[in-house]
């Protein structure tokens, strides 16, 4: 179900990756969901700052490439955010 969602984000909605840039928009309030992929080496910090904040956090089972190629990314994705 989460990967339907994410698609249908992708299509409706702006899409932003990377850590700092996540976190930075959760801090400011302006990230509604964050998507983070099975092998994110970062995932424990995302799920931790998103609970806190009470961001919707959505685990991913796929891996960083599948999410970058999902994306249509030539490079792998470890969190992605929509505002």
């Amino acid at each position: 179900m989460s990967l339907i969602d994410l698609k249908k984000d992708l299509k409706n909605k702006k899409a932003y990756y990377g850590f700092n840039k996540t976190i930075k928009s959760i801090k400011t309030g302006k990230c509604k969901r964050v998507y983070a992929a099975q092998t994110y080496h970062r995932k424990k910090e995302i799920e931790d700052i998103c609970r806190i904040m009470g961001v919707k956090l959505i685990l991913l089972d796929e891996n960083n490439k599948d999410i970058g190629i999902i994306c249509k990314k030539r490079f792998s994705i470890g969190v992605i955010y929509f505002e």
